[in-house]
């Protein structure tokens, strides 16, 4: 389920059945909302995104989610070759966030967003609902939109339409962790190829990293260039880990 729309409330009830056995295992899988580091205003301001990435109430979203996920701290789901233990868990920090809003002049300045999530997956949705409380007292407005999914993909594909901010399931396909970075940051998979890369981040060394990531003849080349690419890719400040489901 874990990559699907359900969400924790029906998970619960699931559980609650007398007649289901459920197995609990690592989903693979991030819950997460892609910083559209493109769009007009201060979302190319890459302080400006880390604030949002502070601003999160994480504690707030595992509380949501009953049980059914655990804390992230990039983006590799814990349990996956290449998850490194040793990374800090996302945690909020309104004191950074309003540092940054604050040096940036983006308090009570105006500042409007949109976060596009999917319709029929509550859990999206309250994602941004949290995030949009945390923003009100610097003064930023965001706006939770709800679409059918298949309206959201050309939305994000043309720069003219595409949100601030969408609500995104990353889950792999493979055992692989390369394409769980592949999916979020190669430059082959911006949003306007259809892609997932709806950070829109566009860097060779990034599509170099994961050649040489798929390429590795041992299981300590590969590790070293997974911890290569997740460092360079996460220094763009351009994905909120929500949670792990």
């Amino acid at each position: 389920f874990s990559g699907s729309g359900y969400g924790p409330t029906d998970f619960t009830a699931v559980s609650k059945f007398p007649n289901v056995e459920m197995i609990l295992q690592g989903g693979l899988a991030l819950r997460t909302i892609a910083l559209n580091t493109t769009a007009p205003g201060p979302m190319q301001d890459p302080e400006f995104r880390e604030a949002l990435i502070a601003a999160f109430p994480y504690d707030d979203y595992l509380d949501y989610y009953e049980g059914w996920g655990d804390p992230t701290n990039g983006p590799i789901p814990p349990g996956m070759a290449g998850f490194d233990d040793s990374r800090p868990e996302f945690s909020q920090d309104l004191e950074r966030a309003e540092e940054l809003f604050s040096a940036g002049g983006y308090i009570d300045a105006g500042v409007t967003l949109d976060i596009v999530t999917v319709e029929g997956a509550k859990f999206g949705q309250f994602g941004g609902t949290l995030l949009q409380d945390a923003l009100a007292p610097f003064g930023i407005t965001l706006n939770v939109l709800t679409l059918p999914w298949p309206q959201i993909p050309p939305l994000m594909a043309d720069p003219n339409t595409a949100a601030d901010l969408g609500f995104l399931n990353m889950t792999a396909n493979t055992s692989d962790p390369t394409g769980m970075l592949e999916a979020s940051f190669a430059s082959y998979d911006v949003a306007a190829n259809g892609g997932y890369n709806w950070s829109n981040i566009e860097d060779p060394k990034i599509d170099e990293l994961v050649v040489s990531a798929r390429a590795a003849t041992s299981e300590e080349e590969a590790a070293a260039a997974i911890e290569e690419l997740t460092d360079l890719a996460m220094s763009y400040n351009s994905v909120i880990y929500a949670i792990a489901p």
